[in-house]
């Protein structure tokens, strides 16, 4: 194609697309779509390399063959094509299931991977650089095959799970649940929670301890200098940088680019994730204030719109703009194709965008997730996120018929210790063991979990979710562990609970005012006023409350901490249903 353009078209390697050729493997067989399968042996030594570099699922491999624990399973799965998740492709053929696949990305693929996979017998749809029409197809073919009908969706976005409810809804009369690991995918799942359109269980993947923790910020702490040095050469000593979000994704970056010498702004909407950009010694600003001193701008928020076309046309000469978080919606690519502009390919995922006063930005992979696009990420770490979703898979497939209904669920936390304790051999690591009488001490299990069920990596803001209430004239809920510990403020939105009008909906609860162990005071009872209740009982009762102390009472919301909650730690007269006879009765675990 030309270098410079007026109108970009989606850029392709090569005059044949992938789809007008005939390509078998040594087996005779044609149910895949990959750029070259004679690349096959190429993509067998990475993803041999890898295997190396990812013991938790060889562990699982070796472990769980001979029990298959997904025999009859049929995945179809969307994610990342790499060598890191051939080796959980192959790890979940060697439980038993059968797997078909497409990419989630369309510049991630790495072909000679893609074509190794194919050799083997997996049906993979996938090349990089396919076109917008050449990634649905890749997953239509996947989905819509003639024999075959999948029972579990692995996703990564939510792109192939959007593509089934969207083409072949019936298909979820057989699908036994759904896993995602991005936060633009388990927001999807939310919104189809909320609007009683999930039809099948979904595991929450991405809230998961070992993928916040490991994956979203070790990874990315590595990753994103790899991909800006490949893609641009360019020194980061001295360099302003703005890193729009301060999640995990936005602390790796903002860690690794502090130790290269950079000044780093954040910008950030939560006060709690502000908050520690500032005692971290970043610089809290809004966007616009520095948009016309930056050398460098990265989105990490999962969010839509965060970089304008007004923010592109104010960025100084050779600012260089790039998106760390899973979506493409993050930077406004859309606003930079019109006709007053001139795009210039200087390498592969590089474009120049010109002004017609001769400025220039530097957009990578057209704003599309830098790292997988750009460059390579740790195989170690996603061994940790591969691992999580490999147990995920297992779980749901396994369950007993009613253990989970449909909604989005994470995963236990015994699950999450599990799983890291597969990769501490690797650092010859040796855990210190709890002696009877400081189990007995701390009120845990000598084997775990260690943490409670309600621990989960800081979150700025926790929504109260509509699938949990037991009021009995609720048709819609409470979430039982909506208190979250490491978070500042509950928000009780105004449509999740019939006995909330809306003018409760902007109630804060503070943390302080926790029922967990260990802190001392419980939720206040009275946190939905009266005015915002009409003719129910009031106040309503805090989750800590016995059902049998409140006889004629909505039904209590009950808490299910790690372990039984004692009479000890709650002041028993904020409770207006129990009276003092009935107070000390725990609530069991």
């Amino acid at each position: 194609h030309k270098k410079s353009q007026k109108f970009p078209t989606k850029h392709f390697c090569g005059a044949t697309s992938p789809r007008d050729k005939q390509q078998k493997n040594s087996k005779g067989s044609s149910d895949f779509c990959v750029k070259n399968i004679k690349q096959a042996e190429f993509g067998r030594r990475e993803i041999e390399i890898a295997e190396q570099e990812m013991p938790a699922l060889m562990a699982l491999r070796k472990r769980a063959q001979g029990e298959k624990p997904l025999a009859g399973a049929k995945i179809v799965g969307c994610t990342h094509i790499t060598a890191q998740t051939a080796v959980l492709m192959e790890t979940l053929g060697a439980l038993g299931a059968q797997c078909r696949w497409a990419a989630c990305n369309i510049y991630s693929t790495l072909n000679e991977v893609a074509a190794a996979l194919a050799e083997s017998g997996f049906p993979v749809f996938a090349w990089k650089g396919e076109s917008e029409d050449d990634f649905w197809w890749c997953i239509d073919r996947c989905v819509n095959v003639e024999g075959w009908q999948p029972n579990m969706i692995l996703d990564d976005g939510g792109d192939l799970t959007h593509w089934i409810y969207k083409k072949y809804p019936n298909m979820f009369k057989k699908i036994k649940g759904i896993v995602e690991e991005s936060v633009t995918g388990v927001h999807r799942l939310y919104q189809l929670s909320k609007a009683g359109k999930l039809c099948v269980p979904a595991m929450n993947v991405n809230d998961s301890v070992t993928k916040q923790k490991f994956d979203n910020l070790y990874c990315c702490r590595e990753s994103i200098l790899d991909g800006l040095k490949r893609t641009t050469d360019m020194m980061f000593g001295g360099k302003q940088v703005v890193v729009c979000g301060y999640g995990e994704v936005g602390k790796g970056c903002c860690a690794a680019l502090k130790a290269m010498g950079s000044i780093v702004y954040v910008t950030e909407i939560d006060p709690i994730c502000a908050l520690q950009a500032c005692m971290d010694g970043f610089r809290l600003v809004k966007l616009n204030e520095v948009i016309r001193q930056v050398d460098i701008v990265i989105t990490c928020t999962g969010n839509k719109n965060v970089v304008t076309r007004e923010h592109l046309d104010r960025m100084k000469n050779s600012c260089i703009v790039c998106n760390m978080g899973h979506s493409n919606t993050e930077i406004d690519v859309a606003s930079l194709r019109t006709p007053e502009l001139t795009w210039e390919r200087v390498r592969s995922q590089v474009d120049h965008v010109i002004w017609p006063d001769g400025k220039r930005i530097v957009l990578l992979a057209e704003g599309r997730l830098l790292n997988l696009s750009c460059s390579t990420v740790p195989t170690f770490v996603l061994s940790i996120t591969a691992t999580t979703q490999a147990l995920a898979l297992i779980e749901l497939y396994n369950a007993p018929e009613g253990r989970y209904k449909q909604d989005v669920y994470l995963l236990p936390k015994k699950m999450d210790e599990y799983v890291a304790s597969l990769h501490l051999p690797t650092f010859d690591a040796h855990l210190t063991e709890l002696t009877d009488e400081q189990a007995k001490y701390l009120g845990l299990n000598k084997n775990g979990p260690f943490k409670p069920n309600y621990y989960r990596c800081p979150q700025p803001v926790i929504l109260v979710l509509p699938t949990l209430c037991s009021h009995l004239s609720a048709p819609q809920p409470l979430l039982p562990s909506w208190c979250h510990p490491a978070s500042a403020a509950i928000l009780v939105s105004p449509s999740l609970c019939s006995w909330c009008s809306p003018t409760s909906a902007a109630i804060l609860v503070s943390p302080s005012l926790c029922c967990h162990p260990g802190v001392t005071q419980p939720l206040l009872p009275c946190w939905c006023p009266p005015a915002c209740a009409p003719g129910a009982p009031q106040p309503l009762l805090p989750s800590w409350c016995h059902p049998a102390s409140a006889p004629g009472a909505p039904q209590p919301l009950l808490l299910v901490p790690s372990q039984p909650l004692l009479p000890s730690q709650y002041p028993f007269s904020l409770c207006s249903w129990c009276s003092p006879a009935c107070a000390p009765i725990p609530v069991s675990s």
